[in-house]
Parts: C-alpha cells; structure tokens; sequence
C-alpha cells in the first residue's frame, strides 16, 4: 500500500469508522467484523520461524503454518557385526550382571560382577563367524574401559585377542578367518546403565554407530525400518499387556470382576487432547479417564462405531480401556488408541508469576514461587526497582530448587547497585524462593515490594512484561498425519478466525500384496516389478537426476537415472508407476509377500485441501509471544503476527 506514512494513515480512517460504527445508534447498521477485519488485515505483520512474536498487537493471529516432516532410521551398511549369541534376548543376566538390548542394537549394562563376565555378540566355544582378510575398525566401548573394568574384546582364530578400552582399534587380518567377539566385564566391577555399541567396519575410519542391517544399507526387504509422522503417534495400546479378569465400567470407572472380560491398565496420557480409538468390540462398557490420582473423571463411549476421535478432559492423566467386554473379542490385533493432537503453546517473556508490585511482609514467611527452568540454560534475573525498610540490603536472594528436592541449592545473587544476573542452573528447577538481605537474611526481618520482576530465557536486556499464563490450544487431526517426501511437505494452517486446515501434498497407500504387477524386468543383478499409481494421483516426474518423492519401509528412494538396484524403489519419466528392485532370483509370490501390508509415501499431482474442526482464534497479548508446537516430531512452523504499527514506524526512521 505504499509508504510506512500512507498506510498509517488508512489505518487511522479506519480505527476513526470503527469508533463512528460504536457510536451509531443501536437501530442502524454497523458491520462491526467487516470494520475491525478490515483495519487488522492492513496492519503491518511480521512472520517468524522461532515462535518469537515481539511487539505484538492486542489481535488474534493472523496465520500459523506447520510443515509435515518424518522420521526413519536408515543405515549404510557399514556394520558387519551380528549379534548371533543373543539375537531373541532382550534381556540377559549373568553372574550379577544384567544386558539390556535397546532397540538399535546396543547393549546396556547394569549390576556388579561377581566374576569375569562375557556378552557373546559371536560364540567362542561354538560356531564363530567368518572374516575377510581386509583392515576393520573395532569401536562401541564407552569412556572408562580398561584391563581391569570392561572392554570389547574380538577374538580371531589363530592370531588371537585384540581390545577396545574405549578409543577404537584397528585390527588387520592376513587371511580369510573366523572370530568370536563379547563385551567383557570384570569381576568386581559396578556398571549403571553403562552402554556399549559394538560395531565391526571395513578400513581405519570412525564413523558414527549404526546398527547391523545384514551388511546392506536399510530400509531393506530384510531390515525395514518404520516412518514416523507429524502426528502419527504411537499406538498406546499394548497387546501384551493386558489385564484379564474384569472390564472398565463406563459409568462409574471402576474395574467390575467379570471372568469372561479383558481391559487394559491404566494408560498415562495427555489431558485436553485429542484420541483415535478403533476396536473391533461390538458393545459393552469402554473405558475411563482418571485424574493424577486415578480418581474416576468420566466414561469413554463410542456409541455403536468402532472407532472415535474423543477429548480428555483438562484434569485427565490416565485412561483405561476395555479389551473385551465378556468375551465377545479375542482378536486384539486391530485395536488402536492414538493421540491425534498437536498442540500450540503460547506463553509470555518472564516465566515468572508474580504481580508487578510484589511485596514480601516481615510477618510472613518465604513465598515459594512455582517456575519451570531447564538445565545448563542461561536465564536473565532482572528487577525494575527495590523498596526494603532495611538499609542493611545489599542483594536480592533467588534460591531455586533443584528437581523437586529441598530447598538447599544454591543461590542467584542480584546486587541492587546491578538489578540483573544472567544465572544458568544445573539441573531442572521447578520452585523459586525471593527474600533480601546483604548475604543470608532469614525471612521476618524485612519488608520488601520488588517492582517489574522477571525471570526469562535468554541474556537480552529485555524491557518489564507482565507474566501470562501459558494457554495450549489442542488441534484434532482428526486421523491425518502431516508428512514429508523429499523436499515436498503437507501444510497444516491455523488462519486468524480459528478454522483449520491441511493442504495434503502427500498421500499414503499401504499395499496389500494383491496389486497387478506390470513391467517385470530380470537381469544377473535384479528383478523388478511396477505398480501403476495413476489412480492415486501420483505426481508425474520430468527430472532423470532427482530422487523421487517416494518412502517405503523397506526399499530406499533412488535417483531416476542409473542402474535400478536391489532394495531401492523408483520412478521413470513419463510414467506413473513405482518400480520396487528385488535380488535376481526373487520370485513373484516372495515379491508379494514382501509388498503385503507395507506403506508408500508419495507426492500428489494434485494437493488436496483438508477441513478440520475450528478452533477459537489464538489472541495476542501486547508484547512479548511465545509459540512452541507441542507434537510427537520436531518440526518447522511460521507464526504471522500483527505488529506495532509505532515500532515498525521507528524501525524504518
């Protein structure tokens, strides 16, 4: 609209038709919505990526973008070490030593060694694994390791016993052979959750820790590797946890003893959220939500369907769930309790709650403050102005509590020839004390009013913002997932008069196994078969040199030129076929078997546009706001915000 001073002065015609609109009689018409959209969609905005909305105007928001992203482990391959021994063991003890499996592979150890004890990855009394003659390096033995504490240790036939103490070796074998390779843990030595990541890797170079996925890189047929979503959240609902003997009254909470029944336990959730439940259950009493002290808040029901979007409640912690209302389930398998929310949290500059004249009487004593700090961050203490009826004051006195424990940590000491400290705690805090004096004073021996006190993340000089309570406003999904191929992403939109929308530029199938193959193509190398996805809207590729837009769980995306290779999937100009590349000797019902129920992340042709339910639009305070997402992945959003009209005016004087 032209210059800072034109828009200024459209702005101010239009706060002067409000003002004439509030001052017309009630009989005549006045388009109050029109008027007020009107001046606020012409005022200055500013978009953000960090959440930080300075200077902002007493207006709801104009717009809140969230990009789709995803999350999947992959691997190169490198790590040619299998862990044989204990391949089906989550868990294994031996002479007081306990070895947990984590879900990469990794060991972690707990306990006190009564003897010498080993955790085969490879047997040394029975069958040991081949080696190729080459250079390795050996890696995975944490910080400490030593000959008399714990080490990894590989044993090569006929050349003997090498260790890893926590730096790394490289070993070199002459010839082809055979090893056996254990983490060891001396007699007499106390672990805690010691962890190892054992790893074998062609040449001298460290390379990060990867898991062992046969030697090939993953996702692979053979090592699938799951894809997580922005609001694909994990299904809450474990099988083999399940409680028999009694259901979960609806009506009351209560768990009635019925023989035939199955439910589950109590399930810690998230309150003033969003839930998918689906069960195959025809009928019967559903389930709960409990308080944090398992108290019964109300009854979960789905009314006839078998599935459902429900809220918790604001006081809700723990839900409970009926597996099988008197028998009439036995199959669990499709069962699913999900979160189906991402959350906006929107909170001011100081986390401080006190008012801006905060007093301190001599007859009372210490105030304990609740406030969340995070550990190893820096935080501004700042005060405006100090009023004390001692003279004897030199300092002001913040003792933090660390962790939920006593009050006896240390202390933030703000001089008042200062008024600022930037302190940066040691642990988690949640819980200040504030008292005065010229070292410690202990509380009744002075009155003190503390003016514009603040406590904010960060070590800019920031002017005094009163404290806002944070405000988390819940988004249902309704089931949607915002997801990501490539560089293209699906796009959730908050827009300023609360409705709600994704634009949807990815689409997810999971094959059944039964889809016609087309355009079979064998070699030495490979074997491949195409799937025609026009009817899913794919979007037709024109570049040879890009990786296409494509996931799987179990094939990785290549580039479209070059030789197809096992355990990729791909595209072809100008078609609209995925092509998944097996070995050579792969036969079509294995090809079929490996496609069954597997999910294909694609890129439409066409974006598709999603209308979820509204939410009330998110006001701005003036001043300082802060938005964070609250979801189960990390991701990029935008915050496009009015501004202060005066500030942009001197920001560009």
């Amino acid at each position: 609209m032209g210059t800072t001073a034109e828009k200024l002065k459209y702005l101010n015609e239009t706060k002067a038709e409000i003002k004439n609109a509030l001052e017309t009689p009630y009989n005549v018409m006045r388009d109050y919505p029109e008027l007020i959209k009107k001046y606020i969609d012409n005022q200055p905005t500013k978009v953000v990526t960090d959440g930080m909305c300075g200077n902002a105007v007493d207006v709801p928001v104009k717009a809140i973008e969230t990009n789709g992203n995803i999350r999947q482990e992959t691997t190169e391959g490198y790590n040619i070490l299998q862990n044989i021994v204990h391949k089906n063991d989550e868990n294994y003890t031996t002479n007081g030593i306990t070895f947990t499996k984590n879900n990469d592979g990794s060991i972690v150890a707990n306990g006190t060694a009564t003897a010498n004890t080993k955790y085969y990855f490879v047997s040394e009394s029975g069958t040991r694994e081949n080696i190729k003659a080459g250079t390795y390096r050996i890696t995975g033995c944490p910080s400490g390791g030593s000959t008399s504490s714990y080490r990894l240790v590989i044993g090569i036939t006929g050349v003997g016993e090498k260790y890893d103490d926590g730096n790394g070796i490289n070993i070199t074998v002459s010839s082809d052979n055979t090893y056996y390779f254990a983490i060891f843990v001396y007699g007499g030595q106390t672990v805690s959750n010691l962890v190892f990541k054992p790893m074998i890797a062609s040449g001298t170079e460290d390379r990060p820790y990867e898991p062992y996925t046969g030697g090939i890189p993953s996702p692979s047929p053979d090592y699938p590797q799951e894809i997580t979503n922005v609001g694909g959240y994990d299904n809450l609902f474990d099988k083999n946890n399940i409680i028999s003997g009694s259901y979960v009254s609806d009506g009351n909470g209560a768990f009635v003893s019925n023989s035939t029944s199955k439910r589950t336990d109590y399930i810690e959730i998230q309150a003033s959220s969003y839930y998918y439940i689906y069960s195959d259950k025809p009928s019967g009493n559903w389930g709960a939500w409990y308080d944090k002290d398992k108290k019964f808040i109300s009854g979960i029901t789905l009314g006839g369907q078998k599935e459902d979007v429900v809220n918790s409640p604001a006081n809700a912690k723990y839900v409970a769930f009926t597996i099988s209302y008197q028998g009439n389930l036995t199959d669990y398998s499709n069962i699913k309790i999900n979160e189906t929310a991402i959350k906006i949290k929107q909170s001011g500059k100081t986390l401080l709650n006190v008012p801006a004249e905060y007093t301190v009487l001599s007859t009372e004593n210490h105030k304990e403050v609740p406030i969340s700090l995070k550990a190893n961050t820096k935080y501004t203490i700042k005060i405006g102005q100090i009023n004390t009826d001692n003279s004897d004051v030199t300092k002001v006195l913040f003792r933090f509590r660390y962790n939920k424990a006593d009050i006896s940590n240390p202390y933030a000491y703000v001089k008042l020839s200062d008024l600022k400290l930037v302190y940066t705690p040691a642990s988690d805090v949640d819980a200040v004390w504030i008292y005065s004096g010229n070292g410690y004073v202990e509380s009744g021996k002075t009155n003190t009013t503390y003016k514009n006190l603040m406590i904010y993340e960060g070590t800019d000089d920031a002017s005094y913002e009163p404290y806002h309570e944070p405000i988390i406003t819940p988004i249902n999904l309704q089931g949607n997932i915002l997801s990501k191929a490539g560089d293209v992403k699906d796009i959730l939109k908050v827009n300023r008069n609360g409705e709600v929308e994704i634009k949807k530029n990815i689409e997810k199938i999971v094959l059944t196994g039964s889809e016609k193959l087309v355009e079979k193509s064998s070699s030495t190398t490979r074997t491949y078969w195409g799937i025609d996805f026009s009817n899913y809207g794919i979007y037709q590729y024109n570049d040879p040199t890009k990786v296409c837009d494509v996931l799987t769980t179990k094939f990785k995306p290549r580039p479209q030129q070059g030789s197809f290779l096992p355990g990729q999937v791909a595209l072809i100009t100008g078609k609209k076929n995925v092509y998944f590349i097996f070995e050579p000797d792969t036969t079509e019902e294995q090809a079929r078997a490996i496609l069954t129920d597997m999910p294909v992340y694609f890129r439409l042709a066409e974006p598709q546009t999603i209308k979820l339910s509204s939410i009330s639009p998110i006001e701005l305070w003036q001043g300082t706001n802060i938005f964070k997402l609250i979801t189960n992945l990390d991701t990029d959003f935008e915050v496009e915000y009015v501004v202060d009209k005066d500030s942009v005016t001197k920001e560009e004087e």
